[in-house]
């Protein structure tokens, strides 16, 4: 994907939106609540899903 193409500029804004609204939720909610959303969406970018289920 090209530096310069629609697709990577949106992505990027949307990173860009999604890092802002993290750091709200930082000052609203509190670091342990920021540090779950931003693993949330880590694992959406990475399109990793982990099991709730134990064993």
């Amino acid at each position: 994907m090209s530096a310069l193409s629609p697709q990577f500029r949106v992505r990027a804004f949307r990173q860009q939106q999604v890092k802002a609204a993290i750091r709200f939720c930082e000052v609203l909610f509190g670091h342990d609540y920021a540090s779950l959303m931003n693993r949330a969406a880590e694992n959406a970018v990475t399109g990793e899903r982990k099991s709730s289920r134990a064993g």
